[in-house]
């Protein structure tokens, strides 16, 4: 029996405090950037730098990139994909505000973007405000965990996916210095 290698994505600390920064900047709009650094081997992934795009047309459910591409371009490190945010929002149904929590997951939307765009990783974060902290769920594809800037408390879960060449979620890697920081 023969098991299929599993992708990895490593996000060093300051790729990744940048990722949470972008999202936490953004808050009640989706977050945009684009991830660089090095494929090491196959479906292994090491994220070095992140751009968050700053110029963009932002809502709750989408953002698209007023510079176009301009900001994707390889410098010191290769352009490895994208990340992006996914937002709560607010619904009315019969005159009634409903509170709906983000969810870090692959959209329909997302999908199609994936498969059409040259990205080899695309990651998903979602960030969520929490009034009580609960215990987090270790997983090897998603690292979840707690944000407190202003005296307000945020979950976040942060998931990546690879292409090869269908959509497969990848294990995601951080620092043990940089998981000190969200638990």
């Amino acid at each position: 029996m023969s098991f299929k290698k599993v992708g990895r994505i490593y996000i060093q600390d300051k790729p990744f405090e940048g990722i949470l920064r972008s999202a936490y900047e953004c808050l009640n709009v989706e977050c945009m950037g684009f991830l660089f650094g090095k494929s090491i081997a196959d479906k292994n992934f090491v994220i070095q730098q992140v751009h968050p795009i700053q110029l963009a047309r932002r809502t709750a459910c989408s953002s698209q990139p007023l510079s176009g591409v301009r900001a994707g371009w390889s410098f010191m490190h290769d352009y490895l994909g994208s990340m992006h945010s996914h937002v709560p929002s607010r619904c009315q149904i019969d005159k009634v505000q409903d509170y709906i929590r983000a969810y870090a997951d692959i959209s329909p939307s997302d999908k199609a973007d994936f498969l059409e765009d040259e990205n080899s990783i695309e990651l998903i974060l979602a960030l969520n405000f929490v009034r009580v902290r609960r215990k987090l769920i270790n997983s090897p594809y998603k690292i979840a965990g707690y944000i407190k800037p202003e005296n307000r408390t945020y979950r976040f879960e942060l998931i990546g996916y690879y292409k090869d060449p269908r959509i497969r979620r990848a294990q995601l890697e951080i620092s043990d210095r940089a998981r000190s920081f969200i638990s």
